[in-house]
Parts: C-alpha cells; structure tokens; sequence
C-alpha cells in the first residue's frame, strides 16, 4: 500500500498554480521569471509543498505498512502496544555429570559455547544420581546467542569431581533488537494475539510470570468451587507455597471474572496446585561395552526412556508400550544387547489420567543377575523445554 499523498517538487507545484491561474483569468497569458507573479506562486507552493509534508507524516503514522523508524513507534504508543523491543539473552537448561556432592556456584562457575558465556541461574549441587541439569542464561544479547545443541561443553573454572557438561537442546530466547518489518507485523496482529485459546494464555501469563512453568492442566472443580489448575515445570521442579503464591499473584489480574473474584484474599476464585507422578521402576541384565562405565549407561538410558515420556506432548492417562521402554533402552552407546525375558517391566502400563509418569526405581544387572548399578530409586533429573511466546509475553503482560 503506498500513501494517498505524494510529495512534490515546487517547480511542481508552481507550474500546476501557474497553469490554473492562466486557465481561469484572460487578463495574464503568461508567467515571467522575475515578474511578481512568478513570486507570488513560488511563495504558495512552498506553503502547499511544506503542507503536503505534514499530510505525509500524518498519513505515515495512520498507514502501518507504510511507517518505518520512529512513526512505527508513535503508532505503537497510539494504539496502545509497547513500543519497539530490545535484544534478549537466551537461556537453556545444561546437563552437568560429576561425581556425587560436586557444586556448581553461581556466580562463580561459568559456561562457555565457544566464547559465548553463560551465567548459572542458581547454584546446583549433583546428588547421588551423578548428573544434574543446571539454568543457564547467556551473559550476551542478540539471535546469535541461541547456540546449538551440544554447544555448551566448557565450565571454567572447573569444580572439584566435575567430569562433563554439555546442554541437550537449543539455547532458545536471544534476539536482536526488534527491525521495522518485524515490529510492523506485531502491530498489525496485535488483536490476533489475544485470540490464544484459554489454557495456552494462561500458559503464557504463567511463564511471564516464572519461566521454569513448562505446562497446565484443568482438573475440574473441587469441593469449595474453585478450578482447579495444574501445573509442571520443566525440569519437574516441585514448586514450594511461596512460589506457588506468586504464580497466583502474577497471574490473577489477567483471569476471568470468575476465577479471579474472591469475597476476601484467603478465597480464591482459582487453585493452582503442583502436578503429581507417576512412578515407573525398572529393572534390566544388560550386555555392555565393557570399556565403558557403566554408571554413564544407566544416566544414558534413564535420560532416553524420560525423553521418551516427553511431558510436553503427554496425554493424561495414556498406556505406556513396554516395547517403547525395551527399544529406548537398547540404543544406547555400551548397550550390546537385552534380553527381554529379564526386561521390567515387561508389561504395558496404564497410566493415570491424573498423574505424569517419571522414572524412579532403576537397575542394571549383568547377564548373571548381578547388580552393577543402581540408583537406589532416585528421581532420576529430567528437563523439557518450553515454548514462551516472547511476543504475546512482552506485548500484553510485560509492557
């Protein structure tokens, strides 16, 4: 779309009052250079021309697709809708391996993908599992900074018992400064982002809210009438009252009328609660590589079978394929081979509609029978992704 009003020259402008002038009188047939009248019309068309400049501007700020540069900002500020966004940092989960009581401090311990930094989010401690997964944020701002997967290898310095780090997805969330293009078609469909469904909106609000959120629930209502909202976090994180509280607090201003009334601050139109699991334990006699430690064939394995009950895509109450578990066992760097007959479970299970199922019991034996490790039914550390709508969160809850 190109804007109604063109600019023009004021040898334009001139020659169009000129030939109107001569149009509509007998008494001149002409206009002379030096003559007053020559003056007279290159004083209106500087008028007109500086006139037609201030319809330009006004037009370009009416006009979405014609603004660029600071109009497309004053449209922002007019329709309501923050003005344009600033680079980001992205984050992402890293899995650190080590030997059991090894910590990583933050603020102190830094990771590297290349010469990219990164920043632990909080201080983390490897229990008797022998592998964690770590908050990271980089240090930088910009797209280049959503390093690939496996980038992230490099701690420094290197605590006592740390044997390997490395992040399994995508740094995800670095961005550059928002370019006209982009931030002309925010504007354009900002009303079509308040057309996200009701639980991927309060999805979003949450994790404006706290990022760790990785999913919700609706689980009805219970005895005292109030919807209940379940949640899990990314890397299944039981979260505490206080943050629970937060979550509500964060929240609440954005709910419907219905779930945000309460007659007083103790009653709430809303519960959000903790999401339950499920727990699954295993048992396998594996033949194994035995170059390699078998300590890191169990971290492997527990990791693939977790993976493959991805809690993003899970639907509640779904049966769980024992053949799944077996193939996702087997395909691991040191595994030669599983007999099934020693494989559990060695049944399908079904699983709760209420509850999320997770690993916790878990054991490998040789093909002897002999136990050659064991977790001692440890949760085992688990981390999925999720999806933050960066546009929806800073145009509507951040401002």
């Amino acid at each position: 779309m190109a804007l109604f009003t063109k600019l023009q020259t004021v040898a334009t402008l001139k020659a169009l009052v000129s030939s109107i002038f001569i149009s509509k009188t007998d008494k001149a047939d002409k206009v002379a250079d030096n003559g007053v009248l020559n003056g007279i019309f290159y004083g209106v068309s500087k008028v007109g021309q500086k006139a037609i400049k201030d319809i330009a501007i006004i037009e370009s700020e009416l006009f979405v697709q014609e603004a660029n540069g600071n109009s497309l900002n004053n449209i922002a500020q007019n329709k309501g809708i923050p003005t344009r966004l600033g680079a980001l940092p992205s984050s992402c989960y890293v899995r650190v391996v080590g030997d059991e009581g090894t910590i990583y401090q933050k603020g102190t311990s830094k990771f590297y993908s290349n010469q990219i930094l990164f920043d632990l989010q909080e201080t983390i401690t490897i229990g008797e599992n022998g592998y964690a997964y770590a908050n990271v944020v980089c240090t930088q701002q910009g797209e280049y900074t959503n390093v690939s997967a496996g980038t992230i290898n490099t701690v420094n310095p290197i605590p006592t018992g740390h044997l390997a780090v490395f992040n399994e997805y995508q740094a995800v969330g670095g961005r550059d400064e928002e370019d006209d293009n982009v931030f002309k078609n925010r504007i354009i469909n900002s009303s079509n982002l308040l057309s996200l469904n009701t639980k991927e909106r309060m999805l979003q609000n949450m994790i404006s809210v706290n990022p760790n959120i990785l999913r919700v629930w609706f689980f009805g209502r219970n005895n005292f009438g109030q919807q209940v909202v379940k949640v899990a976090t990314q890397n299944g994180a039981i979260l505490s009252t206080p943050e629970i509280d937060a979550l509500y607090d964060g929240i609440k201003d954005k709910l419907s009328i219905e779930d945000s009334f309460g007659i007083d601050d103790d009653i709430k139109g809303i519960t959000i609660e903790n999401m339950e699991y499920q727990y699954i334990d295993m048992s396998m006699r594996i033949q194994r590589d035995e170059s390699i430690d078998p300590d890191e064939i169990r971290k492997n394995i527990q990791v693939s079978i977790q993976k493959n009950l991805d809690f993003r895509y899970w639907k509640m109450g779904k049966t769980i394929e024992w053949e799944d578990l077996y193939i996702a066992s087997r395909n691991i760097k040191g595994v030669l081979g599983i007999p099934s007959q020693y494989f559990y479970p060695n049944f399908d299970i079904k699983t709760s509609k209420f509850k999320l199922p997770i690993v916790r019991g878990f054991e490998l034996r040789d093909e002897e029978g002999n136990v050659i490790s064991s977790n001692n039914n440890a949760i085992s550390p688990i981390y999925y992704p999720n999806d933050p709508n960066i546009i929806f969160n800073q145009t509507f809850n951040n401002g």
